[in-house]
């Protein structure tokens, strides 16, 4: 019983090391995308960004 607790221990493991770094490959650094995506023509009101960014507090 002890063998195989150990060893789904290892293979949750290596599941959890291969998720990390085949999604830090899959979602990489390159942020262009954001860039070019078309702006809304709406923005929130200055005023409003100090309210919104303490409610994330």
């Amino acid at each position: 019983m002890e063998t195989w607790r150990t060893f789904g221990g290892g293979i949750g493991v290596l599941l959890v090391l291969i998720y990390a770094i085949g999604s830090s490959f899959w979602v990489g650094n390159n942020s262009n995308w954001y860039y070019s995506l078309n702006r809304p023509f709406w923005r929130p009101p200055s005023w409003s960004k100090p309210i919104f960014n303490r409610a994330g507090e």
